[in-house]
């Protein structure tokens, strides 16, 4: 591989992990607000 395939990919990955965490965070909001639900 050569260091610009590198460089797009770590930019497309870097990206990409983004989008998950977000999408993670507000997931694992929700799963922790239904939990303190749950025990109270």
């Amino acid at each position: 591989m050569t260091c610009m395939s590198i460089r797009m990919n770590w930019r497309w990955l870097s990206r990409k992990m983004q989008v998950a965490i977000k999408s993670y965070s507000r997931k694992s909001w929700t799963i922790y607000y239904l939990i303190i639900v749950l025990l109270t």
